[in-house]
């Protein structure tokens, strides 16, 4: 089943080439789809810090975009509704490309537009809260939330794998750049992961082969299936199982390989691929769209 935010969604892009122009981009779409601004103000200062409204259960996060008037980079953190604990920092770097920003009042996905940004440092950060099942019980202002991004620090040069280019986030060939998942007041924070077993993840029910050879990953008619996004990861640390946390919501992993930002129609909303055409090493034939309209 889609869970549906049931609120604005924005779909902006812009070319921003400067730290204040990439922070006033992510900052003014937060605002536009409906977080709440704790500090700053959206849209015009260096430093905000905003909340998303509350899930189905209350649970909420909070997220910090910071120019720090020095170095390359905006640098996002996430962090308890109480304001601790705090994750690690995602960069991300300014530059003559489009950007584009996909919110709702609970999530928000910021890239570098294009397949030659998929794996590039510092181009990606996605966060939010997702959607917890009821057998789950959180309490009010709990977190159920996450961050990830391709950047590592404020000049990392490292290719890093996404749910850009790969729902398990990493491949053979690219390590996962930062990860940080907030579990009612626990912050599990990892990066550059490539094999570990908390490592974050979208759940791949039928996803094809490993391989990508086109087996197993469509209907006798050649239709795609369309499934959960479940998101899950290690709660105290990527060394131990990631467990199933909850569901993207505005969001639906469909079968199959088509080109990233590419849109589809269907259960009456307008759909957007934040995964780009997957490479040879990825786990399986899947892409995350995300509803845009």
């Amino acid at each position: 089943m889609i869970r549906y935010s049931g609120g604005t969604i924005i779909n902006t892009t812009s070319t921003p080439t400067t730290r204040g122009a990439l922070c006033n981009l992510i900052t003014q779409a937060l605002s536009d789809a409906g977080w709440t601004t704790i500090s700053g103000t959206p849209g015009s200062s260096a430093d905000v810090t905003m909340e998303t409204a509350p899930g189905n259960q209350g649970q909420k996060v909070r997220v910090r975009v910071f120019d720090p008037a020095t170095g390359n980079c905006v640098q996002l953190t996430l962090k308890h509704s109480s304001g601790s604990p705090t994750s690690s920092i995602c960069y991300v770097l300014p530059a003559s490309v489009l950007w584009r920003v996909i919110a709702n009042k609970f999530h928000f996905f910021a890239f570098q537009s294009g397949s030659g940004a998929r794996i590039s440092p510092r181009a990606a950060v996605f966060g939010g809260i997702v959607y917890v099942e009821s057998f789950l019980p959180l309490s009010a202002g709990d977190g159920a939330g996450f961050i990830q991004g391709t950047g590592t620090s404020d000049t990392d040069v490292t290719s890093h794998s996404s749910w850009r280019n790969n729902l398990r986030s990493y491949d053979t060939t690219n390590a996962g750049g930062a990860f940080s998942g907030l579990w009612v007041a626990t912050m599990m924070n990892t990066s550059s992961w490539s094999s570990q077993a908390g490592a974050p993840s979208i759940l791949v029910w039928q996803g094809g082969h490993q391989d990508l050879s086109g087996n197993a990953y469509r209907w006798e008619d050649g239709s795609a299936l369309a499934y959960e996004p479940l998101v899950c990861w290690g709660t105290t640390g990527s060394a131990e199982d990631a467990r199933v946390k909850g569901q993207l919501y505005d969001a639906v992993v469909v079968s199959g390989i088509r080109p990233g930002e590419s849109t589809i129609n269907f259960d009456g909303h307008n759909w957007m691929s934040i995964t780009d055409v997957p490479t040879a090493s990825t786990a399986a034939n899947s892409q995350l769209y995300l509803a845009i309209s």
